[in-house]
């Protein structure tokens, strides 16, 4: 069974509303909004459920 999301604190995000909230941390940290988002998608795929966590997999998950 894949584990959920969790955010900083170790509390499980159970919707995109979390997700957002816990991106808006380290968000101000990119300046561009291209850098942001593709930061974003990245993050998405590493705490998804995804067996494989590569370059390759992240890439074809977002």
């Amino acid at each position: 069974m894949p584990r959920r999301p969790t955010d900083h604190r170790g509390r499980e995000l159970t919707d995109q509303g979390e997700l957002d909230e816990a991106f808006a941390l380290v968000a101000g940290r990119f300046e561009r909004r291209e850098v942001r988002l593709r930061t974003r998608r990245c993050l998405e795929g590493l705490l998804s459920g995804l067996e494989r966590k590569n370059g390759w997999t992240l890439a074809e998950s977002s």
